[in-house]
Protein backbone atom coordinates (compact mmCIF):
# COMPACT_ATOMS: atom_id res chain seq x y z
CA UNK A 1 0.00 0.00 0.00
CA UNK A 2 2.70 2.52 0.78
CA UNK A 3 5.03 2.00 -1.93
CA UNK A 4 1.64 2.63 -4.40
CA UNK A 5 1.03 5.50 -2.31
CA UNK A 6 4.71 6.66 -2.69
CA UNK A 7 4.64 6.22 -7.21
CA UNK A 8 1.69 8.27 -6.68
CA UNK A 9 3.12 10.94 -4.83
CA UNK A 10 6.32 11.34 -6.68
CA UNK A 11 4.55 11.08 -10.04
CA UNK A 12 2.59 14.18 -9.08
CA UNK A 13 5.44 16.14 -7.92
CA UNK A 14 6.86 15.42 -10.77
CA UNK A 15 4.09 16.39 -13.25
CA UNK A 16 3.79 19.85 -10.92
CA UNK A 17 6.96 20.42 -11.28
CA UNK A 18 7.13 19.78 -14.84
CA UNK A 19 4.30 22.36 -14.73
CA UNK A 20 5.78 24.91 -13.59
CA UNK A 21 8.97 24.82 -15.23
CA UNK A 22 6.97 24.81 -18.33
CA UNK A 23 4.73 27.82 -17.02
CA UNK A 24 8.29 29.83 -16.25
CA UNK A 25 9.71 29.20 -19.53
CA UNK A 26 6.44 29.99 -21.52
CA UNK A 27 6.04 33.85 -19.54
CA UNK A 28 9.72 34.09 -20.25
CA UNK A 29 9.63 33.51 -24.04
CA UNK A 30 5.78 35.61 -24.10
CA UNK A 31 7.53 38.82 -22.44
CA UNK A 32 10.65 38.29 -24.53
CA UNK A 33 13.07 38.64 -21.10
CA UNK A 34 15.82 36.28 -22.89
CA UNK A 35 15.54 38.80 -26.03
CA UNK A 36 18.99 40.37 -24.48
CA UNK A 37 21.15 36.94 -24.33
CA UNK A 38 20.24 36.97 -28.19
CA UNK A 39 22.04 39.91 -28.52
CA UNK A 40 25.28 38.71 -26.90
CA UNK A 41 28.28 38.82 -29.21
CA UNK A 42 30.69 35.60 -29.38
CA UNK A 43 33.37 37.39 -27.79
CA UNK A 44 31.13 37.82 -24.96
CA UNK A 45 30.21 34.47 -24.75
CA UNK A 46 33.58 33.23 -25.33
CA UNK A 47 34.32 34.94 -22.12
CA UNK A 48 31.55 34.04 -19.74
CA UNK A 49 32.26 30.33 -20.44
CA UNK A 50 36.22 31.38 -20.02
CA UNK A 51 35.33 32.94 -16.44
CA UNK A 52 32.42 30.11 -15.47
CA UNK A 53 35.32 27.88 -16.51
CA UNK A 54 37.68 29.04 -14.35
CA UNK A 55 35.21 29.53 -11.11
CA UNK A 56 34.53 25.70 -11.46
CA UNK A 57 37.97 24.76 -11.58
CA UNK A 58 38.87 27.08 -9.16
CA UNK A 59 36.44 26.04 -6.64
CA UNK A 60 36.65 22.39 -7.23
CA UNK A 61 40.50 22.19 -6.82
CA UNK A 62 42.73 20.74 -9.30
CA UNK A 63 43.09 17.63 -7.76
CA UNK A 64 38.93 16.38 -7.65
CA UNK A 65 38.74 16.95 -11.24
Amino acid sequence: MTRGLHDFFSLAAFIVGTNLVAQMTWSIVDEGEGAHQRNMSTHQAALLAKVSTHKYLWSKGADNI
